[in-house]
């Protein structure tokens, strides 16, 4: 899978980083009648079994993987706290 990098202005967001950098692994876009539908608990993960769904416009669409920022311990928080791992694991940033 080719190399992607992915922008995002949420800064309250657990995988906003640097430079509206999107540090999440895996990311889930879907419709906003599907997002408003599921509950929180469906993301990436389960992104290859979900039924997919059509948009018009890209104001039709919403990212599923959005967390607020320290609402989960785990590995983003502990990569946006030192700044040389983030460099490390993210060099573009």
């Amino acid at each position: 899978m080719p190399k992607l990098e992915v922008y995002c202005t949420v800064q309250n967001c657990d995988y906003w980083g640097k430079e509206n950098h999107c540090l999440a692994e895996q990311i889930l876009i879907v419709t906003d009648t599907q997002a408003s539908a599921w509950p929180d608990s469906v993301d990436a993960p389960m992104g290859s079994n979900l039924q997919s769904a059509r948009a018009v416009t890209c104001m039709q669409t919403a990212c599923k993987t959005f967390r607020p920022r320290y609402s989960h311990a785990g590995p983003v928080q502990d990569q946006r706290s030192d700044n040389q791992s983030l460099a490390q694991q993210f060099p573009h940033l």
